[in-house]
Order: C-alpha cells, then structure tokens, then sequence
C-alpha cells in the first residue's frame, strides 16, 4: 500500500503504473488514475476548441446501449448516415442533440461522467438508460464537473 501525492488515498501497488517509475518526478508517488487525469488535463490545455454537436445514438437491436458522441459536422445528420450504413435496417437513431462550444472536450468529459458512476462501457457505447443519458447532457456536464471536482 502506498499513497498517491495528488489525491493522497492510500492504495494498492497495482494502483501505480511501473512506467511511471521511470520518470523521476513522479517516482512511486501518483497513481495511474491521478497520472492520467493530469495528462488528459495537458492535452486540452494545448487542443483547439470546436464548435459542434454531442449526441447520443441508440439501436433497437443494441437494447438498453447508448453511444455518446460528438461532431464538429455542420449537419449531424451526416454523422447518422454513417452509423446507418452498417445496418440493413437504418435503424439507427438520435436520442438527443445539443449544440456545445467545444465538441472534444464535452465529449470526453460526458464518458468520464458515466465512466465516474461505475456505467460498463465498450469503446463510446454504455450500457444505461436513455433517460439518464439524456439528463446526463442537458443539465450541463461542464458545471457538474466543476461543482463536483470531476474535472
């Protein structure tokens, strides 16, 4: 057991990545929740906000998954019409659309959310309701983020 610098909780060895051990600043001191939360924090800091669409997708065929996404397209209806090509019965469907200031960052921060609850995911897919995946975007991720330190 050891305990992480950043959120100093005290876990288990498996909690520290051993690629970590290799950079001296951060030697046996964050864990890999922690180390990666830092990173992720980097890369926004250095990637252009977009303009574009969050929406969440459901197929009668995939009951009670919901694919959360996000496009800079002008037109969400072409990132549907990609999603359809896959299926003989077009049946896939926006649940919800809503317009954010920046796509990536909305986007990334909505699968953290879910990822937070304990949701089982595959890829951009989770396994939840409509309901709370619609409540989930139209409250406004960003302030829950911030009001709960999530970010």
């Amino acid at each position: 057991m050891r305990i992480c610098k950043e959120c100093k909780k005290e876990k288990e060895e498996e909690s520290f990545s051993p690629s970590h051990y290799c950079m001296p600043e951060h030697y046996n001191i964050t864990c890999k929740k922690c180390y990666n939360k830092r990173e992720r924090a980097k890369r926004r800091a250095k990637r252009k906000a977009y303009e574009g669409v969050i929406y969440i997708v459901t197929n009668p065929a995939w009951e009670g998954w919901v694919k959360i996404g996000g496009t800079k397209q002008k037109n969400p209806n072409n990132r549907l019409q990609t999603y359809n090509t896959s299926s003989p019965f077009r049946d896939y469907y926006f649940e919800i659309v809503t317009e954010v200031d920046d796509v990536y960052t909305s986007e990334e921060e909505a699968m953290e959310y879910l990822d937070y609850r304990g949701i089982e995911r595959r890829n951009e897919w989770f396994k939840t309701d409509i309901k709370t995946a619609k409540d989930l975007i139209k409250r406004g991720l960003f302030k829950y983020m911030m009001e709960n330190n999530l970010n």
